[in-house]
C-alpha cells in the first residue's frame, strides 16, 4: 500500500512542480495573472486537480493490485490463508487513506517548490517526505487504522494550511 503512495506521492508533486509552481514562476506568472479569473480560484482549480486525480488514481491502483494478487493468492496458494470478501472494506479504507495521504504529501511538496521557486526543489521535497513518512505510516497501518487516520488528518490539515497560505501569497503576487 504504502509504494503506491510513495509512487503517487512523487507523482502529485512532479504534477504540482508542473502546473503550479512552474506556472507562477517566471514569464509564464505574467500570462497567467492576465486572466480574467481570480488567482485563487485558478490557483483552487490546479490544486484540487492534481489532488482528486492523484487520490483517485491511488486508490484505483491498490485495490486493482491487491484484487489481482487476492485471485492468484487464492488459485495457487500463495498465501496460508485464502482472500474473503469480508477484507475488502479494510482494503478500500487502507486505500483511501493511502490516496489521500499520497496527495497531501504532493501539497507539502508544492510548497516548498514554490518557496525555492523551483521544480527540482518540489521533487526532491516529495522523495525526502516519502522516505520520513513511508514507514511511519506503513507502521501505523499495520496497527491500527484509527492511528493512521490520525496521520492522515494531520497531513490533509497540513495540505489545507499550506494551500490556503499560497492562496493568500498568489494573491498578492505581482507580476515581474
Amino acid at each position: 500500500s504504502m509504494v503506491f503512495a510513495g509512487a503517487f506521492s512523487i507523482m502529485s508533486a512532479i504534477m504540482h512542480a508542473k502546473f503550479t509552481v512552474d506556472e507562477y514562476v517566471g514569464k509564464r506568472a505574467i500570462l497567467l495573472f492576465s486572466y480574467p479569473g481570480s488567482r485563487g480560484s485558478i490557483l483552487f482549480a490546479k490544486c484540487s486537480l492534481v489532488f482528486v486525480f492523484t487520490t483517485l488514481a491511488c486508490i484505483l491502483c491498490n485495490i486493482v493490485a491487491v484484487l489481482i494478487f487476492a485471485f492468484f493468492s487464492n488459485i495457487f496458494g500463495i498465501l496460508p490463508v485464502s482472500f474473503a470478501l469480508s477484507m475488502l472494506p479494510s482494503v478500500l479504507s487502507i486505500s483511501g487513506i493511502c490516496g489521500l495521504l499520497s496527495a497531501s504529501m504532493g501539497l507539502v511538496a508544492m510548497r516548498v517548490g514554490f518557496w525555492k521557486k523551483s521544480l527540482a526543489a518540489t521533487i526532491v521535497a516529495a522523495v525526502i517526505l516519502v522516505v520520513l513518512l513511508s514507514q511511519i505510516i506503513s507502521n501505523f497501518l499495520q496497527y491500527s487504522i484509527a492511528i493512521s487516520l490520525i496521520g492522515m488528518g494531520v497531513l490533509l490539515a497540513a495540505g489545507l494550511l499550506i494551500f490556503m497560505e499560497l492562496s493568500s501569497k498568489v494573491n498578492k503576487m505581482e507580476a515581474i
